[in-house]
C-alpha cells in the first residue's frame, strides 16, 4: 500500500501524541509506525539520536 506524505504525518503526529500522552514509546507505538510504511527503526539509527541518548542517560545520572 502507498502512503502520501499527508497520511504518514497523520499517523506519526498520531503515535507520538498518544506516546507523549503516556509519557513513553513503547514497542506497540513503534510496531504501529513501522507497519505504517514509517522506517522508525532507521530513523532511531541517526547518529543525533545516540547523542541524545547519551546525554539524556548523563541528566538521570546526575540526578540520582
Amino acid at each position: 500500500m502507498e502512503y502520501t506524505k499527508e497520511d504518514l504525518r497523520k499517523v506519526f503526529d498520531e503515535v507520538i501524541k498518544q506516546a507523549e500522552n503516556k509519557g513513553y514509546i513503547d514497542v506497540d507505538d513503534v510496531r504501529r509506525l513501522a507497519q505504517n510504511g514509517i522506517p522508525i527503526i532507521e530513523i532511531s539509527k541517526k547518529k543525533g539520536m545516540f547523542d541524545w541518548l547519551r546525554y539524556n542517560f548523563e541528566q538521570w545520572l546526575k540526578s540520582l
